[in-house]
């Protein structure tokens, strides 16, 4: 697998939130419209916080950990919902917690995350770390392809980089592993909805239904369920 963090720069979005650019990839890791308001909109209220209206826990799996916002959301969610939450994040090339850092995330979490954001991005890798008793995270560097568990995950982020730009976790055959590793009832959501992406989400077994994008950003979402 070809390493994207190699040469990155910090891009401010228009929501006031930053996000990276990856030279390697020509490509942004959030959405340029509003990295916060992306992440927020997509993953976690339509996806976690959906399953877990009607859920007392979850455990979710992240395909693409990247800069940790969509943790630190879901760690959020986890405490405001007095909900428990596994939390898996694959992310085969982790940052620099000086690159996190410039990323400034305090100017758009709350005082009272800051401390546990850099606390989830310093925890050891490839290992169950419990942040409190609500909370457990798995950062872990394997490659979706190479990724197994005993488990069943009920929601899953796929934040993958875009079809064009990471061919291979688009697949069929990873949305048929993705099923494979959920439950009876589990949600994906992504920010894609291209054609390419419904087709391999039915293949593998998926519901799949478009939902409206977040406020200035692209105009639909999608949510899959099995």
């Amino acid at each position: 697998m070809e390493d994207f963090t190699k040469h990155l720069t910090i891009l401010n979005t228009a929501d006031g939130s930053a996000t990276l650019y990856s030279n390697e990839l020509n490509e942004t890791y959030h959405s340029s419209k509003g990295a916060y308001t992306e992440s927020v909109h997509v993953f976690i209220q339509n996806g976690l916080r959906f399953f877990l209206e009607s859920h007392a826990e979850c455990r979710v799996l992240e395909v693409g950990f990247g800069t940790g916002l969509n943790t630190i959301l879901a760690y959020q969610t986890s405490q405001e919902l007095n909900k428990k939450i596994f939390y898996v994040g694959l992310e085969p090339f982790p940052l620099d917690i000086s690159i996190i850092k410039q990323l400034r995330y305090e100017n758009v979490l709350p005082s009272l995350l800051w401390n546990t954001f850099y606390d989830l991005h310093q925890a050891p890798w490839n290992i169950p770390i419990a942040i409190n008793s609500q909370f457990i995270i798995e950062k872990n560097t394997s490659p979706l392809e190479n990724y197994y568990s005993v488990n069943q995950f009920d929601v899953v982020f796929f934040d993958a980089f875009a079809p064009k730009k990471q061919p291979s976790l688009w697949i069929p055959e990873r949305f048929e592993q993705l099923y494979s590793l959920m439950s009876v009832g589990g949600v994906l959501v992504s920010y894609c909805v291209c054609g390419s992406f419904r087709r391999a989400l039915l293949q593998a077994g998926f519901k799949i239904e478009k939902l409206p994008g977040p406020p200035g950003g692209k105009r639909e979402m999608l949510r899959a369920w099995k």
